[in-house]
């Protein structure tokens, strides 16, 4: 009888779907980046002029004055990159709306159009293309799923075009490359598809973002970056659903 009672239990065992542990990547992805105008960006705008940067709690305000106004924007990014070295400069700031969501993207060029420092807070877009060319940065390989009881996500590595060949980024790994003859320090801040969701939420359905910043003198820092355990890796919403 114990016999038979044990041939059960490990049939049922084996017949039980298999459940694929959480992605070791978890923390690797980083807060939400954010990029804030100070007055309403639609498509995009360019301005040219003399750069002030001062360091703003946990980001950086960013100001171009030109001989007719000054533009400034709020740069929220846990990537790391230092933008006070680009202070005092004539660079030209470009900040893009992104098609579908309230957010921005936000470049520091030189006057001749080189990137100094790129912000892509949800994914590649018009300023990676226009700074970069098309295909610098897609969708790599599977790093394992996050479940909650809102929602579920596949994480994600990148494949980054670079002058020398096509690397790996994983997230909250900092790397320097060389791209269009120039040393960058570059940082998959996030990249996931989601999966699944409840009714109730209202989540993105994926994230490529990425920081691109000039080294111009001096070692990259590719110290590895984690997200605070605090921080819910999809933002707020849907944390607590059942």
């Amino acid at each position: 009888m114990r016999g038979w009672i044990g041939a059960v239990a490990l049939a049922l065992v084996a017949c039980a779907p298999q459940v694929e542990p959480e992605s070791s990547f978890e923390r690797s992805n980083l807060e939400q980046a954010r990029v804030t105008p100070s007055s309403e960006v639609t498509g995009r705008i360019d301005v040219l002029g003399l750069v002030t940067i001062e360091a703003d709690g946990t980001g950086w305000e960013v100001t171009v004055t030109s001989s007719s106004a000054a533009f400034t924007v709020e740069v929220v990014s846990r990537g790391g990159a230092d933008l006070s070295v680009f202070d005092g400069r004539v660079a030209r700031l470009a900040v893009a709306e992104i098609p579908g969501t309230r957010e921005h993207a936000m470049a520091l060029l030189t006057p001749e159009g080189e990137v100094l420092y790129l912000l892509e807070p949800v994914a590649p877009g018009q300023l990676t293309e226009s700074g970069f060319g098309q295909g610098l940065l897609g969708r790599g390989n599977d790093l394992g799923p996050v479940r909650r009881g809102g929602w579920e996500v596949e994480l994600q590595s990148a494949w980054l075009r670079t002058d020398g060949a096509e690397i790996e980024l994983l997230p909250g790994s900092p790397m320097g490359v060389h791209l269009r003859g120039e040393t960058y320090r570059v940082v998959l801040l996030s990249a996931w598809d989601l999966t699944d969701q409840a009714d109730s939420c209202d989540l993105a359905g994926s994230r490529l973002a990425f920081e691109v910043v000039r080294i111009e003198s001096g070692p990259v820092d590719e110290v590895p970056l984690e997200r605070s355990p605090e921080v819910p890796l999809v933002g707020e919403s849907c944390e607590d659903e059942a």
